[in-house]
């Protein structure tokens, strides 16, 4: 398991470094950075991928579909840019996770 993990966390590493070094800023963009990554890696260990739409609960249930029972959610990150006009040096600590 840990070995796994640690294959896991260098996978997304080498791709967060090799989207910097291609100038891209992934946490401007969530929908197509880190979770990408994540939610592809996560679909390949339930069914090779197979599927590849992933939603909330929420959205299931505002869509009147159903989640089939003793399924389980996967992490993702929710990034939210703060601006505070008035104090800049604030700002940055607020940004701060």
């Amino acid at each position: 398991m840990i070995g796994t993990l640690k294959k896991y966390r260098e996978e997304i590493t080498a791709k967060v470094i090799e989207a910097l070094k291609n100038g891209t800023a992934l946490w401007r963009n969530p929908w197509s950075g880190a979770n990408t990554v994540v939610l592809t890696m996560r679909g390949f260990e339930l069914d090779g991928c197979a599927d590849p739409r992933w939603m909330t609960f929420k959205q299931a249930s505002d869509n009147g579909w159903k989640v089939k029972k003793g399924a389980k959610g996967t992490h993702v990150t929710f990034w939210k840019d703060i601006i505070n006009e008035t104090d800049p040096e604030k700002e940055a600590k607020q940004n701060t996770f």
